[in-house]
């Protein structure tokens, strides 16, 4: 079992590509860090669009071209739900998900959740994603 410790990856900027290093190779990212990133990475990725994984992703385009319905609201937020509470460093009872602001063009969700990793007493343990159709950014409390 992979520890927090030893989870590293290629840092990735905003747009998704390689950060460099100062002396030019790319840069790693490692720990809590990492995590984030490849939450925030899944979310963002269409389902069936990862050459390795084909269930690895969200279809949260779909959701644009549908009504601002109850049960499409309902739906969003399992969608999202569930793929957080299947990772494998999200305490899968932490999870809270809110649609916050739906239109035809954009539709503006909120995720929170705790890493196994953090300490409860931490005030930075608290996560909380805000996730677009455009992309994911994250908020640390």
């Amino acid at each position: 079992m992979t520890t927090v410790d030893e989870w590293t990856d290629i840092y990735l900027d905003d747009e998704g590509n390689f950060r460099e290093a100062l002396d030019g190779d790319v840069q790693l990212v490692s720990g809590d860090d990492a995590i984030l990133q490849d939450i925030q990475h899944e979310l963002e990725t269409v389902k069936g669009s990862y050459p390795f994984d084909r269930e690895y992703g969200l279809l949260l385009v779909q959701y644009l071209q549908r009504e601002n319905t109850k049960m499409a609201r309902e739906e969003l937020i399992q969608d999202i739900k569930e793929r957080l509470r299947q990772h494998s460093s999200i305490d899968p009872g932490s999870v809270v998900v809110q649609v916050e602001r739906w239109t035809m063009r954009e539709i503006v969700i909120s995720a929170s959740f705790r890493l196994l990793t953090a300490k409860l007493e931490d005030p930075r343990s608290a996560l909380k994603l805000l996730i677009t159709v455009d992309g994911v950014r994250l908020i640390r409390s």
